[in-house]
């Protein structure tokens, strides 16, 4: 969840300062999408590691949590910039920073 408000709020703030949609997903992109892949990466396979775990809920549990951080990052870098370049802006996202 959190790497979908670093993106969203990374965009708006390209757009305020006057980027077009393709220019501010652009610039997000090149910034986050390192941090956001290595972050969701490294979770998910922390989770994944308790799918070893002796008690079955428990590696339930991290074999779930995994795949649902893998469909967050997916949802989230292939999902959420799709929905961002059709919404138009806020009047306020597009005003200067002050």
């Amino acid at each position: 969840m959190d790497a979908a408000i670093h993106l969203a709020m990374h965009f708006e703030e390209k757009r305020r300062e006057g980027d077009s949609p393709e220019e501010s997903l652009g610039a997000t992109y090149r910034l986050l999408l390192s941090p956001l892949l290595v972050a969701s990466l490294t979770t998910a396979a922390a989770f994944g590691l308790l799918g070893f775990a002796s008690l079955t809920g428990v590696a339930q549990l991290g074999v779930l949590s995994a795949v649902g951080i893998a469909w967050n990052a997916l949802g989230t870098l292939v999902l959420l910039p799709a929905f961002l370049m059709r919404i138009p802006p806020s009047p306020s996202a597009l005003r200067p920073a002050e």
